[in-house]
């Protein structure tokens, strides 16, 4: 009696576990090469806008533009090839959204460059806080994604909330916010393709 209760719970542990395991395999495991482009492409949005402070709020605007829809395009085909429709999608849109915005009108109002980038810190860091609350405690990647999510939502509010400054100041704002993204994102796209790789063996 006892033994088999015993045997009975190491069993639906392993079963849920090994359900885990398959879940996260299927759907996040391919999504790591996704974030890895992602977190390329605001290092170097970072990079450039450190090194040319001086380019100007429009052309700044449309850089800014273009990474954003770059990243929003790897984010979608991630998100379709792993069929992820939530929180992956979502974020692809977003970027697309605010991308396409810069774009069009790259300086419709002074610090929009900014605000944008708030606004998209904000959504996506707070996606990946919701999403880390109903991941199974088993996920190996549950408490990356929180951390990520935290930075995130943190340089968000540091964009939306930053007083006006001049184009250099500016710029240099946008460069140090990108590569503090592109390093969370780097390090959660490292987690999720360490942890595909562990469960895989």
């Amino acid at each position: 009696g006892v033994h088999e209760g015993v045997d009975k719970v190491k069993h639906g542990m392993h079963d849920r576990a090994e359900h885990v395991k398959q879940g996260f395999d299927a759907k996040l495991g391919h999504l790591w090469w996704a974030m890895l482009l992602r977190g390329l492409i605001l290092g170097g949005l970072g990079l450039y806008a450190i090194f040319s402070p001086s380019a100007g709020l429009e052309l700044m605007g449309r850089v800014v533009g273009s990474v954003l829809i770059a990243s929003g395009a790897v984010g979608l085909f991630g998100a379709f090839s792993a069929k992820d429709m939530g929180e992956f999608l979502a974020q692809g849109l977003v970027d697309l959204v605010l991308g396409a915005l810069l774009l069009i009108q790259p300086d419709f109002m002074d610090g929009a460059v900014v605000l944008v980038l708030g606004i998209w810190g904000l959504f996506t860091g707070g996606s990946l806080l919701w999403r880390s609350r109903k991941i199974e405690r088993l996920d190996p990647i549950r408490g990356a994604k929180r951390a990520v999510g935290v930075v995130l939502s943190i340089l968000g509010l540091v964009f939306l909330f930053w007083p006006q400054a001049g184009t250099v100041t500016l710029a240099w704002i946008i460069g140090a916010g990108a590569i503090v993204a592109a390093a969370a994102m780097l390090f959660l796209a490292s987690k999720l393709k360490g942890a595909r790789t562990r469960l895989s063996t």
